[in-house]
C-alpha cells in the first residue's frame, strides 16, 4: 500500500494502517469512517470502530454504539473494546441496553467492563444478575460493581487478595488496577513481600513465571501514579534489588 493512500483505500483494502490516518485526519476522517462502518465488507466496518475509537468524540460514539449491534461479531467486539475507559459517555445507553440484551457472552465481557465507567441504579441493576454468572463474563461484573463501590464485590475481592492460591492474588492486584479502590492499597502493599510463583510468561519451551509481588509493583505504580527509578513492564520480573528500591520509594 502506497504511503500516500487515502482513507478510503485502506479501509477498502481492509488495511489496519487506516486507524492511523484517521487519527492523522481527527474529525475530517468521520464521513469516510461512517460510510465505512454502514459497508458491506465486515473486516472494513470493524477498521472503522477502532477509527472512531482514535478520532473521538459523540460522533465516533454513535459510530461505536451502532457496530455494538452490527451483524458481525467481530464488529460488535471491536466496538465493546474500544468503548472501555469511559472515554464515549454518549454512548452509554447502547453500552447498557446491550450488555442485559446481548447474545454473545464475549462481547458482554467486554460490556460489563465498559459498563464499570457508567454510575447510577440501572448499571447496578443490570449488572448484580450478572455477577453471579460463572466464567469471564461474571467476573468481570463483580469487577465493575467494585468499580462503582458495591459493598459486596469490593469485599471478594479484598478477600481474593489474601486468596491461599498465589494466581488469585496475582489476577486480584491486576484487577486492582481497574477496580481503583484506593482502601487496599495496604493490603497490596504486603504483597510486594509474597515472591510466590503465579503467572506464567515467554514461550511455553522457556517457562518463566512472574511473582504476586511483580504485579503488586505494577498495580501500586499505577494507582498511585509512581515514577520509579527503573522501567515498569507488564512481563517483567523485578529483582530484588529493584523491589528493595520500590519499597523505599513507598516510605
Amino acid at each position: 500500500m502506497s504511503a500516500t493512500a487515502t482513507l478510503d483505500q485502506l479501509l477498502e483494502s481492509g488495511n489496519w494502517d487506516a486507524v492511523e490516518e484517521a487519527q492523522r485526519q481527527g474529525a475530517l476522517a468521520l464521513p469516510t469512517i461512517r460510510t465505512f462502518a454502514q459497508g458491506k465488507n465486515p473486516v472494513a466496518r470493524q477498521i472503522a470502530m477502532a477509527c472512531a475509537a482514535r478520532v473521538g468524540g459523540n460522533d465516533a460514539a454513535a459510530i461505536l454504539a451502532a457496530g455494538l449491534t452490527d451483524s458481525d461479531v467481530n464488529v460488535q467486539l471491536t466496538a465493546a473494546k474500544e468503548l472501555t475507559g469511559g472515554k464515549f459517555p454518549a454512548a452509554s445507553g447502547a453500552i447498557l441496553d446491550q450488555l442485559a440484551k446481548g447474545k454473545d457472552d464475549l462481547v458482554r465481557e467486554f460490556l460489563a467492563l465498559d459498563a464499570g465507567y457508567i454510575p447510577g441504579e440501572k448499571t447496578i441493576a443490570i449488572l448484580r444478575p450478572l455477577a453471579d454468572a460463572e466464567g469471564g463474563l461474571g467476573e468481570n461484573a463483580r469487577m465493575a460493581l467494585a468499580r462503582l463501590g458495591d459493598p459486596r464485590a469490593r469485599a471478594v475481592l479484598a478477600r481474593n487478595l489474601s486468596s491461599l492460591t498465589p494466581a488469585t492474588r496475582y489476577e486480584s492486584l491486576d484487577q486492582l488496577r481497574y477496580v481503583g479502590d484506593m482502601d487496599l492499597i495496604p493490603a497490596a502493599k504486603k504483597l510486594l513481600d509474597d515472591t510466590e510463583p503465579a503467572r506464567r510468561i515467554g514461550p511455553a519451551r522457556r517457562p518463566r513465571f512472574r511473582r504476586v509481588c511483580d504485579q503488586a509493583v505494577d498495580t501500586l505504580t499505577f494507582l498511585l501514579k509512581l515514577t520509579p527509578p527503573f522501567p515498569v513492564a507488564a512481563e517483567k520480573i523485578y529483582s530484588k534489588a529493584e523491589l528493595t528500591e520500590f519499597k523505599q520509594l513507598l516510605r
